[in-house]
């Protein structure tokens, strides 16, 4: 006697698509990189704004001399040389600071000025040609620490 048996076949239909589990994982991990990113571009455009900050005081060092050669003062350079105020505004601007950040103090012999830096603490350049980063700024001080 012959005995049949009835086999079952399984037949798995054919998934086209992704898992929300798969998706999930996905979108997290751009997530994640794209923070990466973002934290990489912010560090680039402080120390870029930081560049610029000490670009113009260095420039200011160039221009006191002039005003110097032709005042043979230092006296109030910075208020009245057009050039200098301009270079102390646009030092204080790519600094984020306000007036009280960018002190530009000067005398008949001397002068310092310091700015904000975006990365954090302040530079300062002065008349003996110290360029230098400070912690906070000069103040009233007509020299850089």
């Amino acid at each position: 006697m012959v005995t049949i048996t009835k086999v079952k076949i399984i037949s798995y239909k054919k998934n086209n698509g992704f898992t929300l589990i798969e998706l999930l994982v996905v979108i997290a991990i751009i997530g994640l990189m794209s923070s990466i990113v973002l934290a990489a571009l912010n560090s680039g455009r402080d120390k870029g704004s930081d560049a610029s900050v000490k670009t113009q005081l260095v420039g200011i060092r160039s221009q006191a001399e002039l005003y110097n050669t032709n005042n043979n003062t230092y006296v109030a350079m910075c208020t009245t040389d057009p050039n200098i105020a301009k270079m102390v505004t646009a030092a204080r601007a790519a600094g984020g600071g306000v007036v009280a950040d960018s002190p530009c103090n000067s005398n008949a012999n001397t002068w310092a000025v310091s700015a904000k830096l975006k990365g954090g603490g302040f530079w300062c350049v002065d008349y003996l040609g110290k360029s230098k980063y400070e912690p906070s700024a000069i103040g009233g001080s007509i020299t850089c620490p």
